[in-house]
């Protein structure tokens, strides 16, 4: 039996047929709970009740509903998904890989490593190949650190695109360093794939961040945005069956999955929908909105019908440099919202797997504004309820109390998911905290697969803005102790607890206008000096 969108409520359509009442609230309570299954119909020779206009509009018919007719079901509605173009995407890892290839093939004198990736004949070739033999004779030994691909323009069947990036540059017995280059790639394409063609130096990237960082867009403009084209987007699923544009939208299944349910539903009764929504609330620092969603749809017998529908939706922004867009973390009908005790409180939501295997699950926390925060937007998160979404409705799993943990505004109020302990298990942490400067302290759970549930870690609590390495399985993190001194740390599992492997210590020394660098290694259980040296202030 497929799943059926209970939560977001019944369908709140007006009953102006003189069926009974009782009857009315028995066939509106059978769509809804078989609306998208399969073989679901009503057959008894009674109709169900027709809806009453909107408003003003022109007058629409007001007989009944064939049940009949209207058994939609998830297993015969074949949802649509149109080919994404995946051009930026292929660019972005056809630039990744060359550039990753391009330090292998330095560190090895082997052109043939980065070849694959550039046109044979274009000036980008002859010119990586030169280099490639020149920095290799010279014992210059290179290594990936990262890179951010900025903007794509398309001319001429040809892309540039703006990019950033960081190598480690090293020569024998002299150390290395972190050289920060700005590139502009030319791809196009070459034997049916994409391939570059040529590099310049991306000559007006500090004029070019400094206006687009100007014209970037407030907190809450895409979130505004999304909701204001919301209703054009699900009409055009619902008339369509395309989820393309409601996939792009949804940042996890469960969002998804609850959009498919509404469509089925909504399918159940008509066809040939016009949908209209208006923001009812709305919340810009959480990101919350309740959309009154009013249609017009035909019957399955042609008549017109109309209904409306309240739901509410908690979004995320996705932004990167001076783009960004939002997605739906959340979406329910405003019946099953939980009160709230306090009138300013806040209730986030984040949907979770831990695992591939697993089901997703959905994490509600709960904050308040302490009695600073009523005065500066200071929050304290009092509760987390871990909940199983399934057809009959919410469950909670397991309810996580939490000691005054504090951060600022309603959007702070938001759980970092992620593997802590790399055994392939997504385990949660919530800032702990409004510290002034970088050292942002956490609370952490780690997800117990033996008890099936989260369990508190005061090891982790240790670590502050911690940076979680699946790769090395290692635990990065900067500490600033005080003006002009700070340490980084790497963390490795032992045992099943963190421990501190490495530390770099950067202290300055004002007189000398020098930066003392002191390398310390863990070796028998105990933190050891291996190596201290100086830098320039300047070079920082």
């Amino acid at each position: 039996m497929n799943k059926i969108f209970t939560v977001l409520g019944s369908l709140m359509i007006h009953a102006t047929s003189k069926v009974k009442k009782s009857f009315a609230f028995t066939v509106i309570l059978s769509v809804l709970l078989s609306g998208c299954q399969k073989d679901a119909s009503v057959s008894n020779g009674e109709t169900s009740p027709a809806a009453a206009p909107v408003g003003t509009a022109s007058p629409v018919v007001q007989t009944s509903v064939s049940l009949e007719a209207t058994a939609a079901t998830e297993a015969s509605i074949a949802f649509k998904e149109r080919e994404p173009d995946r051009t930026e995407e292929n660019i972005t890892e056809l630039i990744r890989s060359y550039q990753r290839e391009l330090v292998h093939a330095i560190n090895t004198n082997t052109f043939s490593y980065v070849e694959p990736y550039i046109i044979p004949g274009s000036s980008l070739y002859q010119a990586q190949k030169e280099l490639v033999a020149s920095l290799y004779a010279r014992k210059i030994k290179e290594h990936f650190v990262d890179s951010e691909v900025y903007n794509f323009t398309y001319d001429q069947d040809r892309y540039k695109v703006e990019v950033t990036e960081q190598v480690g540059v090293g020569v024998a017995e002299k150390g290395e360093k972190i050289n920060n280059y700005q590139w502009i790639y030319t791809v196009e394409p070459s034997g049916g794939k994409l391939k570059l063609s040529g590099l310049e130096v991306w000559k007006t990237y500090e004029k070019d961040m400094k206006q687009r960082n100007a014209g970037a867009k407030a907190n809450g403009y895409y979130a505004r945005e999304l909701m204001q084209s919301y209703s054009a987007l699900l009409e055009s699923s619902v008339n369509t069956l395309d989820i393309t544009d409601l996939k792009h939208i949804s940042s996890n299944e469960t969002v998804l999955e609850r959009q498919k349910e509404l469509i089925c539903k909504l399918r159940s009764f008509g066809k040939d929908y016009t949908i209209q929504a208006s923001i009812e609330s709305e919340d810009t620092e959480s990101e919350d909105y309740i959309l009154e969603f009013r249609y017009r749809y035909k019957d399955f017998e042609g008549r017109e019908q109309t209904g409306s529908e309240k739901l509410f939706f908690q979004l995320g922004e996705i932004r990167k440099h001076y783009r960004g867009r939002a997605v739906i973390e959340y979406i329910s009908g405003t019946d099953s919202l939980p009160a709230l005790q306090d009138a300013g409180g806040t209730v986030r939501y984040k949907i979770l797997r831990m695992h591939p295997s697993m089901p997703e699950y959905l994490l509600r926390i709960y904050a308040r504004p302490d009695e600073v925060g009523r005065q500066n937007g200071r929050y304290v998160t009092e509760q987390m309820d871990l909940l199983l979404v399934d057809p009959t409705g919410e469950k909670v799993l397991q309810r996580i109390p939490v000691e005054q943990a504090y951060t600022w505004g309603k959007s702070g109020v938001n759980p970092v998911v992620e593997d802590m302990n790399f055994d392939g298990y997504e385990d949660i942490r919530i800032q702990n905290g409004t510290p002034a400067g970088r050292n942002i302290p956490y609370l952490y759970w780690l997800w117990d697969q033996g008890t099936a549930s989260f369990v508190p870690n005061k090891d982790l609590e240790e670590i502050v803005s911690p940076v979680f390495n699946p790769v090395s399985r290692t635990i990065e993190t900067m500490e600033r102790v005080g003006a002009g001194a700070y340490w980084e740390g790497t963390y490795q599992y032992k045992n099943g607890r963190p421990v501190l492997i490495k530390k770099v210590e950067r202290v300055v020394d004002p007189e000398k206008k020098v930066w003392v660098i002191s390398l310390s290694e863990e070796i028998g259980g105990q933190m050891k000096m291996k190596k201290q040296y100086e830098e320039p202030l300047m070079d920082e």
